[in-house]
């Protein structure tokens, strides 16, 4: 995902180029086309890129265009790699290599090597091995000085390095030449790649500010290839940096920037790395709840992207696996054709020296038989001369059929061999099967600890969220006894401050004993509401029952019967849920604090309508009681809920109803919700856990 650099100068739209594919009348130009086009769609059309490829590789190895079939085998890996598919990507790269090897064409090696650098750096995270592939690429094309080449050889080095945090310094020398071949070049796409890797070293480094210039100047010059899964990467890099250095605004726009670039293009590994940015961001603002968002998709995209690197893992090994076979195969089968062979051999000897031997015999008979009369003493010379013959001859089969046992127990060696070459096959099959099992059992311990890890993180959020609430409450409500009881012993004191004591007779007098009976009253009152509240706050641990909630709803509708019929009100009952285990107290308090307000808030010119539902969402019990009078205006929801806040002072009221309800709410673990409009009505939603 870091190294996708053009395969070639595009130097002709792609609506061109498949307009000279109509018309080409060579077959071995419309390959070349074809592998352009295939270029020039693999980051715009993935899918328009694959159908190019499989029909140029069709057309080359139908011409016997070898060339072509190389150029394009590696298009095509090119093409896997960047969609996720590193194992067929190595597959098709394998291929290129191999056609390569066969045309003898150094640059065309260097290329795949190139390639599979590539994906062992981008998807398999396997550096041994890239960094192996890249020096092989980096030497031809020295050797070629192929400048283009060695531009991106030395950038593929340098990051590999600096993902290893190895040889930094020589990371620096690599990627400058490559910077130095863009600039030359006026290759701006190229350059932003290359600067890129400059800010990757120097992140390493942890030189920041050198870092975060060269990503930001990285990404002006990619915007020239709209290349958003590189973009999106350098974006995180920016939020990193800016995170450290604690400027929590610019890097939550770089986070923000990188997670829709990465959207658009399915950047997963980029979606992910975005997650992550801003999970950690919002947890160092001490906002957990975004933080656990964030958080939870971050390991649910990291699970998947895992899952999907371990299938890919063993698809290579199994095609490795599967040519490593192949060529014992072929070195098994180059043996036994070579003792055939030799059979053949042995046999043609035995066969020709035999046919030899027959004619000259054949030939001395008749030629004995002409002259019998006149060479008997020759005959008997040239039968002593067979005779002799004879015995090499059979010295010769003996030779022949020695070596025949000899070749027979090479081949049984060959047989044992092979043998012996299956069970170890049968062995490693075992082993990679014990392998798989091992992987599978640590995966479960590792996700059963990362769900413990999870379920404790989660309870110290929630007791800390919990600890912090019950603090800002507590300082509340100092702050409210404070206030409240302040003013009426205030006029208390001012009163007694102003009776006349000397003249107990006096009228005045009077005027004065009545204000501190009204004061006495309303400090009265203010005790019995603190007192309420506090008996609420001590009453935890109530033990709950189930509700009726059928039952308590008629109950309050009786008892509120007068102030409905007052206000004409119509009431709408749907109780999807019909019993709760809760505390009876609360519950009765809610629903009569919610349903005196929806008639005491009623609008002047509107039949009041209030409906009153019950259901069950997900794991939590929902009252909610809607209306359409007055509405509240939502911006303040302390105006709202706050104790001795009121929102309409036309209507009596002492501002206590909504924050008995908010209290007892939380009291049972469940929170309250409203939605309104001024003018309009209002809708409270009560969520308690069932």
């Amino acid at each position: 995902m870091l190294l996708k650099f053009p395969v070639f100068a595009q130097k002709q739209s792609l609506d061109s180029l498949s307009i000279l594919l109509k018309t080409a009348k060579e077959d071995t130009a419309k390959v070349n086309i074809l592998n352009k086009l295939v270029a020039g769609y693999t980051m715009a059309e993935p899918e328009k890129a694959k159908e190019y490829g499989l029909e140029g590789l069709a057309l080359a190895r139908r011409l016997g265009f070898a060339n072509g079939e190389m150029v394009l085998l590696n298009s095509i890996a090119d093409y896997w790699q960047r969609q996720g598919g590193y194992a067929k990507g190595i597959e098709y790269a394998t291929l290129s290599l191999k056609v390569a090897n066969q045309l003898r064409d150094a640059t065309g090696m260097a290329n795949a090597y190139f390639m599979l650098a590539t994906i062992y750096t981008d998807g398999l995270k396997q550096y041994d091995l890239a960094i192996s592939y890249s020096s092989k690429a980096l030497e031809i094309y020295l050797a070629k000085n192929n400048k283009d080449g060695l531009a991106n050889a030395y950038n593929l080095t340098a990051w590999i390095l600096a993902m290893r945090k190895q040889e930094l310094p020589l990371a620096h020398q690599y990627i400058d030449k490559s910077i130095t071949n863009a600039k030359q070049e006026k290759n701006d796409v190229l350059l932003g790649y290359y600067l890129g890797t400059k800010g990757l070293i120097y992140h390493k480094q942890q030189k920041l500010d050198s870092a975060l210039t060269y990503f930001k100047q990285a990404n002006l010059f990619l915007e020239t290839a709209q290349d958003k899964a590189i973009m999106a990467y350098y974006c995180v890099f920016i939020g990193d940096i800016y995170s450290e250095q604690e400027k929590y605004s610019e890097a939550s726009k770089a986070y923000q920037q990188a997670l829709t670039d990465a959207k658009k293009v399915n950047a997963k590994e980029f979606v992910k790395e975005a997650y992550r940015g801003l999970s950690e961001l919002y947890a160092l603002q001490k906002q957990e709840g975004k933080a656990f968002e964030y958080q939870k998709a971050y390991l649910h995209l990291k699970d998947s992207l895992l899952n999907w690197e371990i299938n890919q893992k063993i698809t290579v090994m199994q095609f490795e696996y599967e040519k490593e076979k192949q060529g014992i195969k072929i070195a098994l089968l180059e043996n036994e054709n070579r003792l055939i062979a030799s059979e053949k051999r042995s046999y043609l000897i035995f066969f020709t020296g035999f046919f030899l031997v027959t004619i000259l015999v054949l030939f001395f008979i008749i030629r004995s038989s002409r002259q019998r009369n006149r060479a008997n003493k020759l005959l008997q010379e040239k039968n002593e001369e067979i005779e002799t013959q004879n015995e090499e001859l059979h010295k010769t089969k003996s030779e022949i059929e020695a070596q025949n046992e000899e070749l027979l127990q090479n081949k049984e060696e060959i047989i044992v061999q092979r043998d012996l070459l299956a069970q170890q096959n049968s062995k490693l099959v075992d082993a990679q099967d014990i392998i798989m099992r091992q992987h599978e059992e640590s995966k479960l311990r590792n996700d059963y600890l990362e769900k413990v890890v999870g379920e404790r993180t989660q309870e110290l959020k929630i007791t800390v969220q919990n600890l912090l609430k019950r603090n800002q409450d507590l300082e509340q409500f100092s702050y409210i006894i404070s206030h409240n009881l302040r003013s009426p012993v205030a006029r208390i004191q001012g009163l007694v401050n102003i009776f006349n004591q000397e003249n107990m007779n006096d009228t005045f007098n009077k005027q004065v004993l009545t204000h501190l009976h009204q004061s006495a009253n309303g400090l009265d009152t203010v005790i019995r509401d603190l007192t309420e509240i506090v008996a609420i706050r001590k009453s935890f641990n109530t033990n709950a029952e189930l509700v009726n909630i059928k039952e308590l709803v008629n109950n309050e509708l009786m008892s509120l019967e007068t102030e409905i019929k007052r206000a004409n009100a119509v009431i709408e009952i749907d109780l999807n849920v019909t019993s709760i285990y809760s505390i009876r107290a609360y519950m009765q308090s809610i629903f009569h604090n919610l349903l005196s307000n929806a008639i005491k808030y009623r609008h002047t010119y509107r039949q009041p309508l209030i409906i009153i539902r019950t259901t069950k969402d997900d794991d939590n019990f929902c009252l909610q009681v809607q209306d359409n009078g007055l509405g509240v205006d939502v911006t303040d929801l302390y105006k709202i809920f706050g104790l001795y806040q009121r929102m309409h002072t036309h209507v009596e009221g002492k501002g206590l109803g909504l924050y008995l309800v908010k209290t007892q709410v939380e009291a049972m673990n469940g929170r309250i919700e409203i939605e309104s409009l001024p003018n309009h009505g209002s809708v409270f939603k009560v969520y308690l856990p069932v």
